[in-house]
Formats: C-alpha cells, structure tokens, sequence
C-alpha cells in the first residue's frame, strides 16, 4: 500500500497517515479530506466561486 495521493494533480497526500487501518483515524475535516489536496482544493473553490460570480453579475 503506497501513499496516498490527490484524485487531480497525483501529488503525495501531507496529513494523512497511509498506516492506519482505518480511513477515519486521521483524516482532516475539511471538505473532501483524503481525496484531494489542499491547493487543488483551494483551485476548484476559487474557480466555484468565479463561476458563479459571473453568472450573478452578468444577469
């Protein structure tokens, strides 16, 4: 079993220990938390947020 990694950019996973059993563990608590890192995290949100800003203020 290998470290685990982002499901968008493959870069190694930081806070989640690889060793334990279980997922819950020691998971953080942040919205898809273990699936994908914390800058592609930071990217789809700034884009959600662009998105939707301009369909707001283009109407």
């Amino acid at each position: 079993m290998g470290k685990p990694r982002c499901a968008v950019c493959s870069g190694i996973m930081h806070g989640v220990d690889h060793r334990m059993d279980t997922r819950s563990s020691r998971r953080p608590e942040r919205p898809y938390g273990g699936c994908i890192c914390h800058r592609c995290l930071d990217k789809g949100v700034r884009e959600a947020v662009r998105r939707w800003a301009l369909k707001v203020w283009s109407s």
